[in-house]
């Protein structure tokens, strides 16, 4: 049970100062939670998008270009790679799920899995409290929250659907026991791998072409390590582990040219 899968974590050496021990079972006026809920503490949460656009800011004051990618443009020589006269020794392709549009990466069995959200408005839930219980409930500006996300793997397209958004309310109003207003419904793409690892690496031929891919919502949270060791592959000659190199899938760049 969760109850136990709690206890089980809180009694963790390296969980416990994380993980409160007592499962709290005082009635929330607008959270229904029958079984009690358990609270962490000493976390918090990176807001990935401002801290995106902040580094691009920064990365505009050193000629960042923000323009879409043109793969035929880019000429690969001997000793340089040259994209639209910038000449660079290498290049690293961080695309997300837009690898499979790649020519040199696109064998890389990225999967994808579409999630789809909601934005609701209330008054009536903590702005400094996550919730989770089926879903993530998230605070994001004044009384506006991220809800979601759901799980697909078939639809591949960025469209919202009303499916999605019905079972995104169903699981709330398990959760919720206030009124809310719904006030936008968007997509993502998980960058999903087929072993649910990340893809890092130089190309099987073409060794000035690396990439850096596969992040989901763990391999995010890797991110800052995983960057470390494709550096240190590429400028120190050392190995990258088994679990991420996309020396595993050898097999898949051999029956691509089949």
């Amino acid at each position: 049970s969760d109850n136990n899968n709690w206890s089980i974590a809180s009694n963790k050496k390296d969980l416990n100062r994380f993980f409160s021990k007592i499962i709290n079972n005082r009635n929330e006026k607008n959270i229904k939670a029958d079984y009690g809920y358990g609270i962490l503490t000493n976390v918090g949460r990176v807001e990935i998008i401002k801290m995106l656009d902040i580094f691009k800011s920064q990365l505009d004051s050193n000629s960042l270009l923000s323009e879409p990618f043109d793969y035929n443009k880019l000429i690969i020589n001997k000793d340089y790679i040259d994209y639209k006269g910038i000449k660079a020794s290498k290049i690293i392709f961080c695309e997300g799920f837009g690898l499979k549009n790649n020519p040199w990466f696109s064998y890389l069995p990225l999967i994808g899995s579409k999630g789809e959200f909601i934005h609701i408005r209330t008054k009536n839930l903590s702005p400094e409290a996550i919730i989770k219980g089926g879903l993530f409930i998230v605070p994001i500006e004044k009384e506006i929250f991220w809800v979601g996300a759901t799980f697909d793997r078939k639809d591949k397209t960025d469209n919202i659907t009303k499916s999605a958004k019905e079972w995104i309310l169903k699981k709330l109003h398990e959760r919720l026991n206030c009124s809310f207003e719904v006030v936008y419904q968007g997509t993502g793409m998980r960058p999903t791998v087929i072993d649910r690892r990340p893809l890092l690496g130089v190309h099987p031929l073409e060794k000035r072409l690396f990439v850096f891919n596969g992040l989901g919502t763990r391999g995010l949270l890797m991110g800052p390590l995983l960057a470390e060791w494709l550096y240190q592959f590429i400028e120190e000659n050392k190995e990258l582990p088994t679990s991420v190199t996309i020396d595993r899938f050898q097999s898949y760049f051999s029956s691509s040219f089949k």
